[in-house]
C-alpha cells in the first residue's frame, strides 16, 4: 500500500518526472529491486535471476524506473509459485519473464487496464489491480514500448524497450 501511495503522489507531482542530468544505470536498479522483493521470491519458493547482456544507462527519473520495474517484478513473483523469474537487461531493453501461471490472450489484452484482475479462481494474492496500469501510463509518458507474451500454465514475459533518445552510451 505504501508503494502504491508513493506512486500516486509521484504521478501527481509532474515536476519530479523531468529527465535527470545524469543517466541511470538500469542494471543497478534491477539488482536493487530484486533484493528489495526477495521476500516475495522466498514466499513463493521462487528463484530469481539477473541476466546482464549489456550495461544499460538511460536518461529518465530513477524513481520512475524503480516504480515500473518494481511493479513488473512484483507481478512476476506474485503469480509464480516454485518457479523462476528472470530479468534480462539488454543494450536497449529490460525483460521480466516468469514461469508462472500465465494468462490467456483475453486476459493479456486487459491486464494493463486499471483494476483488472485475472480470473478470480486463479488469484493467489489480494491486490488493487493498478500495478500494470501504472506501468502502461509511465511507459507511454516516457515513450517506452511495452511488449508482452503469455501462455497459460507456462508464464509471462513483459519487455520494456527504451527509445534511442534516452540511451546513454
Amino acid at each position: 500500500m505504501e508503494a502504491l501511495l508513493e506512486t500516486l503522489l509521484l504521478l501527481a507531482r509532474e515536476e519530479e518526472l523531468a529527465a535527470p542530468a545524469e543517466p541511470v544505470l538500469v542494471n543497478e536498479v534491477v539488482s536493487n529491486q530484486l533484493d528489495t522483493l526477495r521476500f516475495l521470491a522466498e514466499r513463493g519458493c521462487n528463484q530469481t535471476q539477473l541476466a546482464e547482456e549489456a550495461e544499460l544507462r538511460i536518461r529518465v527519473p530513477r524513481k520512475v524506473l524503480e516504480i515500473v520495474l518494481s511493479n513488473l517484478i512484483r507481478n512476476a513473483l506474485t503469480y509464480t509459485q516454485k518457479g523462476c523469474v528472470t530479468v534480462t537487461v539488454t543494450a536497449n531493453s529490460v525483460r521480466v519473464s516468469d514461469t508462472g501461471m500465465g494468462m490467456s490472450q483475453e486476459e493479456l489484452q486487459n491486464a494493463f487496464e486499471p483494476f483488472f484482475r485475472a480470473e478470480p479462481s486463479r488469484t493467489v494474492t489480494k491486490g488493487h489491480g493498478l500495478g500494470l496500469s501504472i506501468v502502461r501510463r509511465l511507459s507511454r509518458q516516457f515513450g517506452w514500448t511495452v511488449l508482452t507474451a503469455s501462455q497459460p500454465n507456462e508464464g509471462t514475459s513483459v519487455e520494456l524497450q527504451f527509445p534511442a533518445s534516452q540511451l546513454q552510451g
